[in-house]
């Protein structure tokens, strides 16, 4: 007879499992331009929702009573989402991503709040990142003959990243580096390549800090820089004289003259709009990804997670979304504070949506997955050490 904590185990992987077949067939249908379209994103989202309906409906209530400010916070701000889309009349898939990302944060934060992350989780993160890596190339192979320029689903490997680094092995850890930086820099996206930099020196930082042995920090200054020269030596020799290389090389010297792609001329007219909006919109926002459908016809999102948030939900959705932001800086330096084992995977984590949500769209994306999977996971596993110490006590 299967035992609770095997049922917990073996439903949790199917959400994994649900979330990454998702992730593979919803790649395609967000670089479109590369003739991959398939219109198909909302009926995964609804898979993945359906799959983690158990997670929704019972795991609220348990993170009411354990006080949670930070997911609390984050269900709030969701469902406000799901209210302002349901009053501006939004289509079915509007309504459902946006109360979707609760699902991933309830389902990570209840499994790892009674289980720790073991070789089977960490192995089926490891095979989400390859599924997600051959499909970005496929793209890739794709958009090359459409003249595309740039690839955004390169970001999903990006975001898988941090989970490969839960790993103990240092060659995994390696490999997944080294595939991260070739698909950023081939899929020539400026914004990916400023977080994978960030991202990796926040993470070195933070696992620094956690070594007090003074030959162990040498030892790990070594081996750090040993893994950075040969990044630099593999993607030498693989970039040099190659087409692909120079397109981000380009679009980097390019970015005082395409303004960040356009971004400075729409953060512009973003805040312009929301200046000389009424009272109504301007407090409640003007409904679900209005910036694009407003924008159209080329559906251009704010490139701001602040900005859409403040012109789709209002000054109450800033509010919160501002809160919400706080929150996760100070469970940052909270754990950096306390020297907790997670504190270099998150605090990577963080970076990246960071530098996503300044300058690209985290909220209406499914690679919103990744970052509440693992705000989530570290969330659970604090709230269980913290158990544990009040009952040693």
């Amino acid at each position: 007879m299967l035992k609770k904590t095997h049922i917990d185990k073996i439903y949790f992987i199917l959400c994994l499992v649900v979330y990454a077949i998702a992730s593979f067939f919803i790649m395609p249908s967000i670089d479109n331009q590369a003739g991959l379209g398939t219109n198909d994103i909302a009926n995964y989202e609804f898979l993945a929702m359906i799959v983690s309906l158990p997670y929704i409906l019972f795991g609220i209530k348990s993170i009411i009573n354990h006080n949670n400010k930070l997911l609390c916070s984050y269900i709030v701000f969701f469902v406000w989402s799901f209210v302002i889309s349901l009053l501006t009349l939004d289509g079915i898939s509007e309504l459902l991503f946006s109360i979707y990302p609760i699902a991933p944060l309830l389902v990570s934060y209840l499994y790892f709040l009674k289980n720790p992350s073991d070789r089977i989780i960490n192995s089926l993160f490891i095979v989400t990142f390859i599924a997600v890596s051959v499909q970005y190339f496929h793209i890739y192979y794709v958009a090359n003959q459409y003249n595309t320029a740039n690839i955004g689903v390169s970001y999903f490997p990006l975001l898988v990243l941090p989970f490969i680094f839960l790993n103990k092995s240092k060659l995994i850890k390696l490999a997944a580096l080294l595939l991260t930086t070739f698909i950023i820099i081939t899929s020539g996206k400026r914004g990916g390549l400023l977080a994978l930099v960030l991202g990796i020196a926040v993470y070195l930082y933070c696992r620094m800090h956690l070594i007090d042995s003074k030959r162990e920090k040498i030892s790990f200054i070594v081996i750090t820089c040993i893994a950075i020269l040969s990044v630099v030596i593999v993607l030498s020799l693989n970039l040099h004289d190659m087409d692909f290389s120079s397109n981000m090389f380009d679009r980097i010297t390019n970015i005082a003259n395409d303004k960040g792609s356009g971004r400075l001329f729409i953060w512009q007219k973003v805040i312009s709009d929301i200046g000389d909006s009424d009272v109504l919109s301007f407090l409640f926002g003007h409904g679900y990804r209005s910036v694009a459908i407003d924008y159209g016809p080329n559906l251009v999102p704010a490139h701001n997670d602040f900005l859409e948030v403040f012109y789709d939900f209002g000054l109450i959705g800033l509010i919160m979304y501002i809160f919400i932001w706080i929150l996760l800086i100070k469970k940052a330096l909270y754990l950096y504070r306390t020297k907790n084992e997670y504190t270099p995977t998150f605090c990577f984590m963080l970076s990246l949506y960071f530098i996503f949500s300044m300058i690209s769209i985290v909220l209406y994306y499914f690679w919103i997955t990744y970052i509440l999977l693992m705000i989530g996971l570290v969330t659970g596993r604090e709230k269980l050490n913290i158990c544990k110490q009040q009952t040693e006590l």
